[in-house]
């Protein structure tokens, strides 16, 4: 899947740690809106796509609460 780590999108990125998480969780709930919707097949797939791209790590919030 690849990808920059937290650290290296942090390092990058001159926002706070919770505002750059909040703005990723933020993005995964448009794009899980998207992917919901009824439309075309392909925009629902590059939308599932990102999500699992985009939710890991600290950002995950399903994971911390299992932890």
């Amino acid at each position: 899947m690849g990808g920059a780590s937290f650290a290296e999108v942090t390092e990058r990125c001159p926002i706070d740690e919770g505002e750059l998480v909040r703005a990723f969780r933020m993005c995964i709930q448009v794009l899980r809106e998207i992917h919901d919707a009824p439309g075309a097949e392909s925009l629902q797939d590059k939308a599932r796509e990102a999500i699992s791209r985009i939710n890991r790590g600290v950002v995950d919030a399903e994971r911390q609460l299992r932890a």
